[in-house]
């Protein structure tokens, strides 16, 4: 390696890169839970205590999943490992890190790779963008989820005393019963938003986002404004559900899955 290219590799805090094509990562979608593989190559990084420690962080937004491949010197593949966080982790990025194993030094990033995207089955759905992530909760003693809205953004809590409450989210039962709902509720959110005077553009990445979904579903964001009114609100958020059922062709898809079981 020349020395102008390890130079590229090194920050000015002594931090190494890990480059795009080090790194190997792919997300399987054809079991009920969702699992993502791993190869790192550090071969060309310089001067790695062996028993620095590799990670991978899945991530999108506030929600992060980890991964421990070992060490430097002892570095592993990480093999079709599930997914517990994310429903739909295939608009998740991705970060390679090795820290430091130094008792004085103790997590002090030594090398890293950013904003990479883990390759995705090709028949993943078009315009599933992570909008609504799903997380594990102890605390819905015998409901099944619950819609929740903060700072980041709609989450949908799944009962961790589910037998996988990932396979459950993703279950064609689960979509075709809890999705309309879960956008009713959502649209709800969008229309108090703009009734207070937000747009896409002022709205912040979560409500923004949902903003634009609920153009995509045909309806205009004009019908709400700041004399709206509650039950004009609840007319739109039915109208979103509506929309949203019929482009997902729920009925059609619940059926189907009805037949089969008989």
């Amino acid at each position: 390696m020349t020395r102008n290219h390890l130079n590229k590799r090194v920050n000015s805090t002594g931090r190494q890169r890990i480059m795009r094509d080090a790194i190997t990562a792919r997300i399987s979608l054809e079991s009920d839970t969702p699992r993502l593989s791993v190869s790192v190559d550090l071969d060309d990084l310089a001067g790695l205590p062996p028993e620095a420690e590799v990670q991978v962080d899945l991530y999108r937004r506030s929600e992060v999943e980890s991964f421990h491949l070992g060490t430097v010197g002892d570095l592993r593949v990480l093999e079709e490992a599930p997914i517990e966080r994310f429903a739909d982790p295939t608009s998740a990025l991705m970060r390679v890190k090795v820290t430091s194993p130094l008792p004085e030094d103790e997590g002090r990033l030594l090398a890293a790779g950013d904003k990479i995207r883990p390759e995705a089955p090709s028949n993943a759905s078009a315009d599933s963008r992570g909008l609504l992530p799903f997380r594990g909760s102890d605390a819905l003693e015998e409901q099944l989820w619950r819609l929740e809205i903060g700072a980041e953004g709609p989450v949908v809590l799944m009962n961790s005393r589910l037998p996988s409450w990932n396979a459950t989210a993703r279950s064609t039962h689960f979509v075709a019963l809890v999705y309309p709902e879960v956008m009713r509720q959502i649209a709800r959110w969008v229309a108090e938003g703009l009734r207070d005077g937000e747009t896409p553009e002022s709205g912040g990445d979560a409500l923004g986002d949902w903003m634009r979904f609920v153009q995509s579903l045909g309806i205009s964001l004009d019908s709400i404004a700041p004399s709206t009114t509650d039950e004009e609100i609840t007319d739109f958020a039915d109208s979103c559900a509506e929309k949203f059922s019929n482009k997902a062709q729920i009925l059609e898809r619940f059926n189907q899955l009805m037949e089969v079981e008989e």
